[in-house]
């Protein structure tokens, strides 16, 4: 992993080995990938192009899906989740 800043490594593979309830206790919660990477990697061609396979609502679901989002949330954007059943309608 060449773009971590030292320590990030081990604290990334830490949280691989913990449940979802012992991840949150240890963190980190809200970091900013400056403090875990040594560039800006979302900046990066190839990182870039994996995300854009990534893309949530390129597939619809097929069982029903309640999609419920805080209108004022000031972590994800309201718009992506109009953005997501616009994608999964049409």
């Amino acid at each position: 992993m060449p773009h971590l800043v030292r320590g990030a490594a081990e604290t990334i593979d830490a949280l691989r080995r913990t449940n979802i309830l012992q991840a949150a206790v240890r963190g980190p919660r809200f970091t900013h990938a400056s403090r875990l990477t040594n560039l800006n990697v979302l900046e990066l061609p190839s990182w870039r192009a994996r995300l854009r396979e990534n893309r949530l609502g390129a597939i619809a679901p097929a069982a029903p899906i309640l999609l419920h989002h805080a209108r004022h949330d000031q972590i994800v954007a309201f718009e992506q989740s109009e953005q997501l059943l616009e994608d999964w309608t049409h």
